[in-house]
């Protein structure tokens, strides 16, 4: 989510808790706001999740309302929303968007801001790969820009293939697996960084 213009001087402290400084780019006329999804049903049984499309569950869809009332009582209002085509993101968005009363704002998707793609990891528990794995490789797979997870097998049931949302990826592009981590506005397990796909 993108914010823009400055706060009211009389806000200006309330602002600061909920915002970080960056020096000269404290002055910058837009803001980044990070928003992530809500628990999803998978997170809520510790799966690795990627590009599978997974719903909020109850407690996920109630962060995502919080977390919109909390941007409403920040002040952080954005102008426009950016997230994945993964509907937990996009729910997420949704809820935090009615909830700060911004429901009406321009809302863009791409899949260059899903998940990571965990490739023959999805579906799988995080609990069991890493005793199975060891924690060093395991740490690899999930945090590392250049250690790609196992891929997808072709047929597998978590495979996006034939996903009309993903059509238009040319094929060389079309991830079975990842070493990049993307950004979003909900989604993704950090939600800070950029993806290095330069498709």
């Amino acid at each position: 989510m993108a914010g823009q213009g400055r706060p009211p001087v009389g806000r200006a402290r309330e602002r600061s808790a909920a915002s970080i400084t960056l020096g000269h780019m404290a002055d910058a006329p837009y803001k980044l706001i990070l928003l992530r999804h809500g628990e999803s049903e998978w997170n809520a049984k510790n799966l690795f999740t990627g590009w599978v499309d997974v719903n909020l569950n109850e407690k996920g869809e109630k962060e995502a309302v919080r977390g919109g009332e909390l941007l409403k009582d920040a002040g952080l209002l954005p102008d426009v929303v950016h997230t994945s085509l993964q509907k937990r993101a996009i729910r997420t968005a949704q809820l935090a968007l009615e909830s700060a009363d911004r429901h009406w704002i321009p809302v863009h998707r791409s899949w260059r801001l899903n998940e990571r793609h965990y490739g023959a990891l999805q579906g799988k528990d995080k609990a069991q790969t890493l005793a199975e794995f060891g924690e060093e490789q395991f740490m690899l797979w999930r945090r590392s820009y250049d250690t790609p997870p196992p891929p997808l097998a072709d047929g597998s049931e978590f495979s996006q293939s034939d996903d009309p949302r993903y059509a238009s990826i040319p094929r060389s592009c079309a991830p079975r697996r990842s070493a990049s981590r993307t950004s979003s506005t909900g989604c993704s397990r950090t939600g800070t960084t950029a993806s290095s796909r330069t498709c």
